[in-house]
């Protein structure tokens, strides 16, 4: 749970048009997380969140609560320009994660969740 509100955080600080849903983030992790087989910190399973996300979010994924057809029906079709774009920052910020963690920066890490 602390993975995803993580997740959501880094997300809020995306341009509007880039921000997911919070259910549609939700439908993301149970997704990546799956069948998910490493640690079970926040800094192994962040940056696994984001690397799966990066082609889940390219297709639309199915509600399952019958509230609608897909959680994502904002992004519009598979591999909108949109989705592209998004999952396009999905990589920029596992990258910047990583490197994060190689480097031990702190300040690098935090530079994901605040923005000015």
């Amino acid at each position: 749970m602390p993975t995803i509100k993580l997740a959501k955080a880094v997300i809020s600080n995306l341009p509007e048009k880039y921000q997911l849903s919070g259910y549609h983030v939700e439908s993301l992790a149970v997704r990546a997380f799956k069948d998910y087989k490493g640690e079970k910190t926040t800094t192994a399973m962040l940056p696994y969140f984001f690397e799966q996300a990066k082609d889940l979010v390219l297709h639309p994924i199915r509600d399952r609560s019958g509230q609608s057809r897909h959680v994502d029906e904002y992004l519009g079709a598979d591999d909108s320009s949109v989705r592209q774009e998004i999952s396009h920052l999905f990589s920029g910020i596992t990258k910047r994660m990583r490197t994060a963690s190689a480097a031990q920066s702190q300040a690098q890490w935090n530079e994901l969740f605040y923005t000015e």
